[in-house]
């Protein structure tokens, strides 16, 4: 048998000039830190851009961009013109109810129960409050 373990020992003798996986240099540490940084800082990355573009809000067409498709539509026989003017007209009366109501003024948590009501009038042709809008009970 002892030919058979000189067999054994040549075929495993470049296993044995292998560096053995409990000993590692300190530049191989440092090198697997590194690549792990890097991989660990790219999926970071990746995740907020997925996340900005999964919870971002649906992109509305600004008014330019939708009067220059409607144009083209109309110069493509897609559309006539009293459709393309109705359509501008909308347009129109949408912008300007966005633009009124950026400058309306808030109205308090108070007055929302009344927002349509008109205001009461006392005996006097005073106007009078609601009774939870006056002074508390004294």
């Amino acid at each position: 048998m002892p030919g058979a373990a000189d067999t054994i020992l040549r075929t495993l003798a470049p296993f044995a000039a292998l560096p053995r996986a409990g000993k590692s240099s300190s530049t191989d540490v440092l090198l697997w830190v590194g690549v792990l940084i890097v991989v660990t800082l790219a999926g970071a990355v990746l995740i907020l851009a997925i996340r900005r573009r999964t919870l971002a809000g649906p992109r509305t067409p600004d008014a330019g961009s939708m009067m220059d498709e409607l144009r083209a539509m109309r110069d493509r026989g897609q559309m006539t013109p009293e459709e393309f003017d109705a359509a501008i007209a909308a347009m129109k009366a949408r912008l300007r109810e966005q633009v009124r109501g950026k400058d309306a003024p808030v109205p308090s948590n108070r007055s929302l129960g009344s927002l349509g009501a008109k205001p009461k009038r006392g005996p006097d042709n005073s106007r009078t409050l609601p009774p939870s809008a006056g002074p508390g009970p004294s």
